[in-house]
């Protein structure tokens, strides 16, 4: 009898699908403040390289297209490798991926502070910093997405409030470290302080979530759902196939013992070794979302205006001849201001006031008109105005760019979506800022920079504008296809009635 009752419990939990429902409080908070911590400790840091580009220029005697190509390798190893921190996180869990992303990052700032030449860097702090930092950034933008749900705007917006509080603090540490120190000295320093990172990573671990039933399947559906899958392979070549493979609604197919095929988002991939390897950091399905495809290209556009922006301000400050230590404290100012952003946006959001697509929209062509008119305040009260309200506009827009990305793609295939963003965007910072340094070497003016920079961030928030557009078209889709099940299901109902009828007939039978 319990072996009877345990089997249909079985049966029971076999036949149903389950959502994890994250707890919504509680440790949250906890992890929330430590992944808060590890955040501003790494990519706070990577964005706050700002002082050292002006140091580096002159103790090498390097422009600044080779000097900002360090920064950029460094970010696009960071956000490149964005997708294999999100394997080896599904691999092995978040907490030891941190923890040897901490000591990898440590190692190559204490390497970088010892190099002889300039491009050693793209080696030490390039290469080694930047994938020690991508092992943190990652996991930790994905945490907020298992503990909340309701105050998931305001958690995430905490966990990102980091790298501004890095912007109001490091810059200005920076620059007494590098006047006290020597740029060596302050690396070294600032190797030793990134090495808390590893404690950080001791507390972040993900909750034990909660189950829900959500979805019931029987034996009789699940055989219709394989007979269904059979004919689809079968006649995928066909048109009206391929327009339902293009869908961008998931259809529901439960899992079998197959070994030939698997599906996801309606796209067959065979269960060869190589391709689960590689589906294990990429998942190549997200690009069936025509949603995810927008946030795909809009990080990389985003990057290719932005980073410059950020590492190269302090810069342009100098090259104003606004005296020391005033720069750096434009980078402070920026940041307070958008630490305001990353904090009240959540409450914004939460109550419904805007969709987080139209905030990440506004955010965005803010900061893009912020650069190209900033191009007429050369002195420093003018640059401080202007840059107060690109820092609160980019407080809101940054966090939101997550929110979007797990609201288009879902919480499940949320690590694998921001990994493949993040690599967008490393991409872009890649591009970016040696660009954008090679235009001030040929043009020795930074407005022209700042200029190429507004246009590129505007041009990331014009491309929201087509979300409306293809949140319809894809729900014309959906409707298709319902109905085309619908009449699909009918007729087989009325074959079976028929042959039914027909083999009540039969002469044998009378």
């Amino acid at each position: 009898m319990d072996n009877s009752a345990d089997k249909d419990e079985q049966t029971n939990e076999d036949h149903h699908k389950y959502e994890e429902v994250p707890p919504d409080g509680g440790f949250g908070w906890v992890v929330v403040a430590a992944a808060h911590m590890a955040y501003f400790l790494s990519h706070g840091s990577l964005t706050s390289f700002g002082p050292y580009i002006v140091r580096l220029k002159d103790y090498f005697d390097e422009g600044a297209g080779a000097i900002g190509g360090i920064s950029g390798i460094a970010l696009f190893v960071t956000f490149f490798t964005g997708s294999i921190s999100s394997g080896l996180m599904s691999r092995f869990g978040c907490r030891p991926v941190i923890f040897v992303g901490g000591v990898m990052s440590t190692i190559g700032l204490a390497v970088s502070s010892f190099v002889p030449e300039a491009h050693y860097l793209y080696l030490t702090y390039g290469l080694i910093t930047a994938f020690g930092y991508s092992l943190v950034v990652t996991p930790v933008m994905s945490l907020p997405a298992k503990y909340f749900r309701k105050r998931y705007a305001l958690a995430n917006g905490i966990v990102f409030a980091g790298i501004a509080v890095a912007w109001i603090s490091l810059p200005s540490l920076s620059q007494l470290m590098i006047q006290t120190y020597g740029w060596r000295g302050a690396m070294l320093l600032l190797s030793a302080l990134t090495a808390n990172i590893c404690v950080c990573g001791v507390i972040l671990k993900p909750p034990k979530q909660r189950r829900h039933p959500t979805v019931s399947v029987n034996p009789k559906d699940q055989t219709q759902s394989l007979e269904l899958l059979s004919t689809q392979k079968a006649e995928e070549t066909t048109p009206e196939n391929s327009e339902l493979k293009s869908c961008d609604t998931p259809v529901l197919i439960p899992h079998t013992q197959s070994k030939e095929i698997s599906t996801e988002n309606g796209i067959y991939w065979r269960n060869y070794k190589c391709c689960q390897f590689i589906l294990k950091f990429f998942d190549f399905t997200l690009f069936s979302n025509s949603l995810f495809v927008v946030m795909f290209m809009q990080h990389a556009i985003t990057g290719i205006g932005f980073y410059p922006t950020l590492l190269f301000l302090i810069a342009r400050a100098v090259s104003y001849g606004i005296p020391q230590p005033l720069p750096a404290t434009l980078l402070t100012i920026w940041g307070v201001t958008s630490l305001l952003g990353r904090l009240t946006h959540g409450f914004i959001i939460d109550r419904k006031i805007v969709t987080a697509t139209q905030g990440l929209a506004v955010g965005l062509f803010v900061c893009g008109l912020v650069n190209i008119l900033s191009c007429i305040k050369t002195n420093y009260i003018g640059m401080a105005l202007m840059y107060c309200v690109f820092g609160l506009s980019n407080g809101v827009y940054h966090p939101l760019s997550t929110v979007v990305i797990r609201e288009y793609v879902g919480s499940e295939k949320f690590p694998q979506a921001q990994g493949m963003c993040n690599l967008s965007r490393g991409v872009a910072g890649l591009l970016g800022v040696p660009i954008t340094g090679w235009l001030y070497d040929v043009t020795q003016s930074y407005n022209v920079c700042y200029l190429f920079s507004g246009c590129v961030i505007i041009l990331s928030a014009l491309l929201l504008g087509c979300v409306p557009f293809l949140r319809k078209i894809q729900g014309k889709k959906s409707a298709n296809y319902q109905n085309r099940s619908n009449n699909s299901d009918s007729e087989s109902e009325e074959e079976h009635t028929n042959a039914d009828k027909s083999k009540g007939n039969h002469p044998e039978d009378l």
